[in-house]
């Protein structure tokens, strides 16, 4: 059975939702432009937040073990959605998925094209 996992506080506050993703042990729902996340524990029956991730108009990964906003001119990166340090300068915006090893995927639906890390995202080439 279906169950509505939106915080209520998200739509009365940012409108809307930008993203979600989900580790082994959180959900995380980012508001309408990725500056606040919102975390549940318990697949969705309780929330927290918001937790102010220092971006704004920025795209919500699960990279690794780890949650990433990523937008054009900045990046960030938290381990529990609540503290939130920068990424390096030069981050692909857009959706980031992590394959093998230290490969990473850039998609975004406003580009023509796919970015790919093979270096932890280091560098990146166009695929």
């Amino acid at each position: 059975m279906w169950k509505w996992l939106e915080p209520q506080l998200l739509n009365a506050k940012c409108d809307a939702c930008s993203g979600i993703v989900s580790s082994s042990e959180l959900v995380a729902i980012a508001d309408k432009t990725g500056s606040n996340v919102f975390l549940s524990a318990d697949a969705g029956d309780n929330w927290d937040g918001p937790f102010p991730t220092g971006v704004e108009h920025a795209t919500l990964s699960l990279v690794g073990k780890q949650f990433w906003l990523v937008e054009r001119n900045s990046a960030c990166a938290s381990k529990d959605g609540m503290a939130w340090r920068d990424l390096p300068q030069g981050m692909p915006f857009g959706k980031i998925v992590a394959s093998f090893g230290s490969t990473h995927i850039s998609i975004e639906r406003r580009r023509f094209n796919m970015l790919r890390s093979g270096d932890g995202s280091e560098t990146w080439n166009e695929t």
